[in-house]
């Protein structure tokens, strides 16, 4: 038996540990299951082995999925030049045999789904191809009577630039096809529900923040001195402000911590984020109490490091979720309703600044109170997760796997 896991990527941590769950979760479940993994990243992960899971090309596997059903030319046409394209430029880089995907097509029994912001209009052109691809994997397995979960993520806005009827029609055709679908925030629940009349839907906190033990607790600690706070910075908030102002706004960020006393650790959640790390290094390059960590760490060792901060000023979504499965308090500057949602369900609105209103003050306002309160608002933090870690979404996936057998 096989099944395939759809939707994330290596590219930053948090699409990291959901695979790594998903993969564990459904290992445990299916012993004898081979797991896959399909990406459109242009090279075999280095964590195959480590996350015990077999990689598959995307394009190919979409390509072999539609195949025999009546796809139309225009996909056929797409997924053709797409996979010659890929196979040219990237064949010495793939190791599986791709004559090989249709027989592991027709003995699949499950597609597991954890994108994270798939399908919505929010990135624009990026997400209007997402789009297509995302509605073509579950209508493909639909053809095939293969059941898709879309586990725990972001839908929606759905406002398109551009064939945004097509779109909505598509949607509205095709969501119904899975077998259940966990949407993450309240917003997109609701218009998931009330106007596409879904249901088929169910609301569900992170997957990440239900789970309560991710790689046992082993890894180099990394973090060794007292009186630590984490900075995890996010490149998309360049969306909303240029380079410049948003490093004056983390430049200003470290300064206020070190007023405190504070190491202040300078932690990428994302590759794409390096950069910046390295750029506010720099200008504090002659500062002993500000340090930098690398991006390379595993999950366990992110979760050994994140352990050792008394709080964190964070951007990137995931951290703020591994930080509060450990009960360590986040001041957040977010640009998404899954970010509202999450620091809501764990009584911690007060520190989520919205960069779409963007002011310093009020994001200094709120490390001063973190700084206060760190301790009261760990106890409360970890209240509230643990209420929520009495549900999980696999189980409900896997209940309604045995009702239908």
């Amino acid at each position: 038996m096989n099944i395939v896991i759809t939707g994330g990527s290596f590219s930053n941590k948090g699409a990291n540990t959901m695979l790594y769950i998903t993969s564990q979760k459904l290992h445990s479940k299916y012993p004898d299951a081979n797991i896959y993994y399909c990406s459109a990243e242009k090279r075999k992960p280095l964590q195959e082995k480590e996350y015990d899971i077999i990689y598959l090309d995307r394009f190919r596997f979409l390509n072999s999925l539609g195949s025999g059903f009546g796809i139309d030319l225009s996909k056929k046409i797409k997924y053709s030049i797409i996979n010659t394209v890929r196979k040219i430029k990237y064949r010495t880089l793939f190791s599986r045999d791709h004559n090989n995907y249709r027989n592991i097509i027709d003995n699949t029994k499950y597609i597991f789904d954890i994108s994270g912001f798939a399908l919505s209009s929010k990135f624009s052109h990026m997400n209007y191809i997402a789009t297509d691809y995302y509605l073509d994997f579950i209508e493909f397995a639909h053809n095939r009577s293969i059941p898709v979960f879309l586990m725990p993520q972001s839908f929606g806005p759905f406002d398109y630039s551009k064939g945004k009827e097509e779109k909505i029609r598509r949607i509205k055709k095709v969501l119904p096809y899975a077998t259940l679908i966990f949407a993450r925030e309240k917003s997109g629940f609701d218009q998931l529900r009330d106007e596409f009349g879904l249901e088929n839907i169910r609301l569900s906190n992170d997957l990440v923040l239900q789970e309560k033990e991710i790689g046992g607790k082993t890894g180099t600690e990394y973090v060794n001195t007292d009186e630590n706070v984490a900075l995890v910075p996010n490149v998309r908030l360049l969306n909303y402000m240029s380079n410049d102002s948003l490093v004056a706004a983390y430049t200003d960020v470290i300064k206020r911590l070190l007023s405190f006393g504070k190491n202040v650790y300078l932690f990428p959640f994302a590759g794409e984020d390096v950069s910046i790390c390295n750029e506010l290094k720099s200008i504090f390059s002659q500062e002993d109490k500000v340090k930098a960590l690398s991006y390379n760490l595993k999950i366990s060792e992110c979760e050994a490091a994140l352990r050792n901060f008394q709080y964190v000023v964070a951007s990137r979504y995931h951290s703020i979720v591994h930080g509060y499965r450990m009960g360590i308090p986040c001041v957040c500057i977010g640009w998404a309703d899954k970010y509202r949602d999450l620091l809501s369900s764990v009584g911690q609105l007060d520190y989520l600044t919205d960069i779409s209103r963007f002011d310093l003050n009020v994001l200094l306002a709120a490390i001063d109170k973190m700084n206060d309160s760190y301790l009261k608002e760990s106890e409360c933090i970890k209240e509230n997760v643990s209420k929520i870690q009495n549900n999980n979404c696999f189980d409900v996936a896997f209940n309604e796997i045995e009702s239908r057998l």
